[in-house]
């Protein structure tokens, strides 16, 4: 019988989370880290979470712990959390489109098109960017971590633009680090609703998983992460704003809730838009513009830009959506 693959990975107790019961951390943890899991193939409740840590597939400091263990600030809480085997491990490749910006031994730099789901997941296991990368790089099943296939960060299936994708596991590490201390620079362009007042700023909430809607992320009063935004007006439209932002931390959702947040949600986003305007077919207009990062190897940095896409040329021409 094959044993099953294990996804790993553990967490530091902050300051607001310490006093609460491992069950309960553990569950608002799944919730704000959707992508440390979602390749497990299975959906989290609290009895399955109750049932991992009474296996010991839940630690804190290396101890096993009952469900009632309180967590204190600076523990360190690993999950060794099993994948259900199934068709997320029989991942194949398929020849899908995407533009290549770069290529070498460690890394690849894509321009993801609008509509490309970047990772399998359950009830989705064909037509993806993996499905994609497996195909004209059949080495990365055997030279990257299985729970990731060399993706370092993630795209929303509706927003295209610039990614980096990992050959290796050293390369894979080190661009994740390099996420991780925030010394990767982003930048997003993105045609929002209405007259933004304000030139520039910067947007500073917190975001968690909505309690009404869990497919939703929501600014919360007192939960929720540390979410930052900087944004920079382009071009006044007749009724939308064409602008730049720079996400400077890395949240589920974090540009389209917060500028939801400011009243002037993404043109196209189903998600949290309810305004439609004539242009709305056209998708979500949001999208990826440039990237800069260490090279892992070299050392040297990189940039990458991609072109505006279509939809953004249409709507800019127009002077409105």
């Amino acid at each position: 019988m094959m044993n099953k693959p294990y996804i790993n990975f553990d967490t530091q107790v902050d300051k607001e989370s310490s006093g609460q019961r491992i069950d309960h951390f553990a569950i608002k943890y799944f919730e704000e880290n959707e992508e440390k899991y979602e390749e497990c193939n299975q959906v989290f409740s609290r009895t399955k979470i109750q049932k991992f840590i009474l296996d010991g597939n839940i630690l804190v400091n290396d101890v096993p712990v009952k469900a009632s263990y309180i967590v204190k600030e600076g523990s360190i809480v690993q999950f060794n959390i099993p994948v259900e085997v199934g068709e997320r491990l029989e991942t194949s490749p398929e020849k899908i489109y995407f533009e290549i910006l770069y290529n070498d031994n460690d890394i690849i730099v894509i321009n993801k098109p609008m509509g490309l789901v970047v990772h399998p997941a359950q009830g989705h296991y064909e037509h993806t960017l993996v499905n994609g990368l497996l195909f004209l790089f059949p080495e990365m099943k055997r030279n990257t971590n299985l729970s990731r296939m060399g993706l370092v960060h993630r795209l929303d299936k509706d927003t295209s633009g610039v990614m980096i994708v990992t050959k290796n596991e050293i390369a894979q590490e080190d661009v994740i680090d390099q996420f991780k201390h925030r010394t990767v620079t982003k930048e997003y362009v993105a045609i929002v609703n209405g007259i933004v007042k304000d030139d520039n700023g910067v947007i500073s909430t917190r975001i968690g998983r909505n309690p009404l809607n869990r497919k939703r992320m929501s600014v919360l009063i007192t939960d929720g992460k540390e979410s930052l935004t900087k944004y920079e007006v382009l071009r006044v439209l007749k009724n939308a704003t064409f602008i730049k932002l720079m996400p400077l931390t890395g949240r589920t959702h974090q540009l389209r809730v917060h500028m939801n947040y400011l009243k002037h949600p993404i043109a196209g986003d189903d998600l949290y838009s309810k305004r439609r305007t004539g242009f709305h077919r056209l998708g979500l207009m949001l999208c990826a513009k440039k990237i800069t990062f260490i090279h892992p190897r070299t050392r040297q940095e990189m940039s990458f830009e991609v072109d505006l896409p279509d939809r953004f040329k249409i709507i800019l021409q127009k002077g409105e959506v």
